[in-house]
């Protein structure tokens, strides 16, 4: 949705779904990984199993 609000020339504003490019227009250059949350019920993680955009 960003790289379409944003006219991003990537594969996922054509294809409708991301995945692993390597265009300089790319936004998703970032992944998070979280290895400890030290507050009890802070973070709650919630799995889709449906097709929801990019």
């Amino acid at each position: 949705a960003n790289t379409k609000r944003l006219q991003r020339k990537t594969p996922c504003t054509k294809l409708g779904y991301c995945m692993d490019c390597k265009s300089e227009e790319r936004i998703c250059n970032e992944y998070t990984l979280i290895k400890r949350q030290g507050n009890k019920d802070r973070i709650h993680v919630i799995f889709i199993n449906e097709d929801f955009g990019y």
